[in-house]
């Protein structure tokens, strides 16, 4: 549930957040990785296994003129994580990468394998705790 019309301020500038809106707009978190003069896999992003398990990602890259959309489901069962890539659109007819994802120190590492070696990577996910 993503609820964040139902919150409000009073005159005096109480917060009101009947339904616990304000928790889920801590779970939507935003970034870019900028790849380097290498096509071998980097870290995208990374966040506590232990905090998060499932997570939904939407993906936009870019590379020179061509641009890719995607979404990706992640989940984990502590050890081992899961993932579908979905959604996907390309404006240059090819992938500019591929994802996979890992956990290392207690931490979920969603792992980027560009096409190109300047590739630009945003993405935006949403967390569902353990």
């Amino acid at each position: 549930d993503f609820t964040i019309n139902a919150i409000y301020c009073d005159k005096f500038g109480k917060i009101f957040d009947p339904l616990s809106g304000i928790n889920d707009l801590k779970n939507i978190i935003a970034n870019t990785l900028t790849t380097s003069t290498t096509t071998a896999n980097q870290v995208a992003m990374l966040y506590s296994s232990t905090t998060y398990r499932t997570s939904k990602v939407l993906l936009q890259i870019t590379s020179g003129t061509s641009y890719q959309s995607s979404e990706l489901l992640v989940t984990h069962d502590g050890t081992n994580t899961y993932m579908t890539q979905y959604a996907d659109i390309y404006t240059a007819g090819s992938s500019l990468g591929t994802f996979d994802a890992s956990i290392s120190a207690g931490n979920l590492n969603l792992l980027f394998t560009p096409t190109n070696a300047t590739t630009n990577v945003n993405w935006v996910r949403t967390g569902i705790a353990v």
